[in-house]
């Protein structure tokens, strides 16, 4: 009999695109996923998607910072309901995987009480010590923080009935309150590192007409919008000088103008017009590309052609585009921040630097602009590192399995119970002991392609 697995995130896919893919497409699963209509997702193949609509956004609260907190419940009603309808059309799930984080998975248990929840664990919001007080350009402001507990409530919540609780690495885990970090495997998802890959013959069409290939210096800087969160801000301020110093360098910046995160410019209609405006004058606008948003495969060519790729972020959550850029075999110049040095090893697989200052941030795409050799063995440095922790078939696949195997056989109907200390006793457990296995197995071959040519 198949296993009912359902996917709980108002993005479906989100974070579980692969998963999702790779569990539909075998015999022994039936997939479901709800998300939110008209939210920023996407079909995966051989997986039925049953969306909550939209609903206004509830505002002048009494008290502004419970806003968020409404919004989560009534995200959860909202997602009840297709719980309820999808009960009423015969499917019972086995294993739930949800972020609950949204408020998604508030009711679940109401409608499926023998349903074994995986909560993917993503970031637990704090006062310190993440992205709330890292930058002082930026002060957080008392109301940010007055009920900075009601937006952890529904992890907290949904901890409290999961069997399994998983975070894509240590760092994130580790922002979680210690009774619930014992619970927590640390699993990452995984990217596709067969599919992304370095490309000597890759081509980057610009809109005026120009190509650019791996013979060209091109600088990179990718984010989903580009804002301080991600220190687009000290990008922009690091650009005059690595213009000046490198003439020939031509930047290409990836990403919409959407705030995602954090504050709004107080003027400007987006960041990006109001560091344009602070830096008018000291920049060449005709030797930088803002991209906006592309399709996936331009995506991909504009790592592929990457000299330098700058990945830059607060202490927040782990961006997928840095370890796609790895696995592309780019140079990287990256955050000296907590997540950011969970994967990246300063002068091994990339290199750091401080992401509050653009002189040094310049000074490092400097240095790795003028050196091509120095680039090369970085880029391999960082695929293989890629390939040996951030593969989806070596490391997501194989921990995810690990757990359903895990909540199957530990949980009964109907008993729901967390999953303390998984992956040893150390108050930092790795991956899956199945992945490790299977990472073992593999090692010694990727190691052995090392010298893959990159330019």
């Amino acid at each position: 009999m198949a296993l009912r697995l359902l996917f709980l995130h108002p993005n479906f896919p989100g974070q579980f695109g692969q998963l999702a893919a790779a569990l539909a497409a075998r015999p022994d699963f039936e997939v479901l996923a709800i998300g939110h209509r008209g939210a920023d997702g996407r079909m995966v193949p051989g997986v039925k998607v049953h969306y909550y609509d939209a609903f206004p956004w509830v505002e002048h609260s009494a008290f502004a910072g419970t806003e968020q907190f409404t919004q989560q419940v009534r995200r959860g009603r909202a997602a009840r309901q297709v719980l309820q309808d999808i009960k009423h059309d015969g499917f019972r799930p086995d294993i739930v995987i949800a972020h609950p984080g949204w408020g998604d998975a508030m009711f679940l248990h109401d409608i499926f009480p023998d349903a074994r929840l995986i909560s993917f664990m993503e970031f637990y919001y704090k006062r310190t010590g993440t992205d709330l007080d890292f930058d002082p350009e930026f002060p957080s402001d008392p109301s940010e923080v007055e009920f900075l507990r009601l937006r952890n409530l529904p992890s907290v919540m949904a901890y409290e009935v999961s069997a399994a609780a998983v975070s894509p690495t240590h760092w994130q885990a580790n922002l979680f309150p210690p009774a619930i970090r014992s619970g927590i495997s640390v699993v990452h998802e995984g990217i596709d590192t067969s599919g992304i890959r370095p490309d000597p013959a890759a081509r980057l069409p610009l809109p005026s007409g120009r190509v650019l290939g791996r013979g060209d210096e091109v600088l990179t800087y990718v984010s989903r919008g580009l804002e301080p969160l991600r220190c687009f801000h000290s990008f922009m301020r690091a650009l005059p000088e690595i213009q000046q110093r490198r003439p020939n360098a031509f930047t290409v910046i990836v990403g919409s103008d959407k705030a995602h995160y954090g504050k709004r410019p107080p003027v400007a209609a987006s960041w990006r017009e109001a560091l344009l405006a602070e830096l008018k004058g000291s920049l060449d606008l005709s030797r930088i590309w803002f991209a906006g948003r592309l399709p996936y495969a331009d995506y991909l060519d504009v790592l592929r052609v990457s000299s330098v790729h700058a990945y830059l972020t607060y202490p927040f959550v782990l961006s997928w585009s840095l370890l796609e850029a790895m696995s592309a075999g780019c140079a990287i110049v990256g955050s000296r921040t907590a997540p950011v040095e969970e994967a990246i090893l300063d002068e091994v697989t990339g290199v750091l630097a401080d992401p509050l200052q653009p002189s040094d941030i310049a000074a490092r795409i400097i240095a790795l602009l003028s050196d091509q050799p120095r680039r090369r063995e970085l880029g391999r440095a960082a695929r293989q590192h890629a390939e040996i922790h951030y593969d989806f078939q070596l490391i997501g696949l194989p921990g995810y399995l690990d757990l359903f195997d895990r909540v199957m056989k530990r949980c009964g109907p109907g008993i729901v119970e967390p999953l303390h200390v998984v992956g040893g006793e150390s108050s930092t457990p790795g991956p899956s002991i199945a992945a490790e296995n299977h990472r073992e197995r593999r090692t010694e071959n990727l190691e052995a392609d090392v010298g893959r040519t990159l330019e």
